[in-house]
């Protein structure tokens, strides 16, 4: 009897490790196939990054060993079903494992959230000197600063997680530039910020608009605002956490305003649209507003009567929010200072003497402050 049930467990055993071995060959069959067959991509656009390429070969790369960690990751980058598989890999890590992130991501209550840095102070030093440099340049101006809570700072007191202290930022940051601190943290909670990505949502900052305004000693003028529908919106937390989240809807403002203003790049004169709707159809469909990441853009308000210019140091954060300014100035110059240097300015701008400057930046822009140029 023994004997029988010896043979019948190794025959098990046998047919187990077959089923195996044909089970890992096909997958190797499936994905060297779908490798051949399915087009090659250079971008992956849910995580808004260039893919590995397959490195070149010589005598140094093959003797330290990075040609194989490179072919590694380029394989890596290029399987076939890769979206998938990263998406089975976060979900596996966070819950079967019950590990707290998966990549410094994590999800909490229906959103995505990002595990944030400390306080790094010198950084925010850093930020707040580079930016001081233009005082002398905007002379005769008011000047007037507000920094914009990430958005895991109304969350993270009920989380194990760590976030940067949006007010510890802030109050270094007011300290070392000088300028007029503007507190907007007290208009803001979680649900303002888009669930699959970091920035605020248009359709909730119009307090935050009139807030700044009128802290800045200029009149804020009521508007009346058609909400558009772009189409969903899939952002950045999303694509490079590849947790399962259901899409934001991209909300737009328009109005009379918005309709008639002039926008322009600075730098090239190129004229661009307020609202980019061409940009829905790309993968960061947040650059529809007042033209993405550019170093120097101008919104000209004709039919504006308040001579006032609004310079807006600024991060992408503005970009969505400089709309809702635009009814108050007869021109918003937006500043990046991560892509134009304080130095360069006059090459653009000819100050206006009476003008109001603010320097407006998310708290975990300012904890990155080294990226100022």
């Amino acid at each position: 009897m023994s004997e029988k049930k010896s043979a019948f467990e190794r025959k098990a055993k046998l047919l187990c490790n077959i089923l195996l071995v044909a089970l890992v060959s096909a997958m190797m069959l499936f994905f060297a196939v779908a490798y051949i067959v399915l087009p090659e991509k250079d971008i992956s656009e849910s995580e808004r990054r260039y893919l590995a390429d397959f490195p070149d070969i010589s005598a140094s790369s093959l003797y330290d060993g990075d040609f194989f960690d490179l072919t590694e990751s380029y394989f890596r980058d290029r399987i076939a079903g890769r979206e998938f598989l990263r998406s089975i890999k976060a979900s596996f890590t966070v819950y079967p494992l019950f590990m707290l992130d998966s990549n410094g991501y994590y999800m909490y209550d229906d959103a995505i959230y990002t595990v944030t840095y400390m306080t790094d102070e010198e950084s925010v030093r850093y930020a707040a000197e580079r930016l001081s440099k233009t005082f002398s340049f905007f002379d005769g101006s008011d000047f007037f600063c507000s920094v914009i809570p990430d958005k895991e700072h109304y969350i993270c007191r009920f989380t194990d997680y760590p976030c940067t202290d949006t007010h510890s930022v802030a109050e270094i940051f007011m300290n070392s530039l000088g300028a007029t601190y503007i507190d907007i943290s007290v208009l803001l909670d979680e649900g303002d910020y888009y669930c699959t990505d970091l920035h605020w949502k248009q359709q909730s900052i119009e307090d935050v608009a009139a807030l700044l305004v009128s802290s800045m000693g200029v009149e804020h003028s009521i508007r009346s605002y058609q909400i558009l529908k772009i189409g969903k919106f899939s952002g950045v937390y999303k694509g490079q956490s590849a947790f399962k989240c259901d899409d934001d809807d991209l909300l737009v403002l328009s109005d009379e305003v918005t309709d008639s203003v002039i926008v322009t790049d600075m730098i090239t004169g190129e004229k661009i649209p307020l609202y980019d709707y061409g940009a829905a159809d790309t993968y960061d469909m947040y650059s529809l507003f007042s033209g993405g990441s550019r170093a120097l853009v101008s919104i000209q308000n004709p039919d504006s009567t308040s001579g006032k210019t609004l310079y807006l140091f600024r991060d992408s954060f503005s970009s969505s929010l400089a709309p809702l300014l635009a009814g108050d100035f007869s021109e918003i110059i937006l500043i990046d200072p991560r892509y134009i240097s304080p130095d360069n300015l006059g090459k653009y701008i000819k100050p206006r003497e009476g003008s109001v400057v603010l320097y407006l930046f998310s708290a975990g822009v300012l904890n990155d402050g080294y990226s100022f140029r």
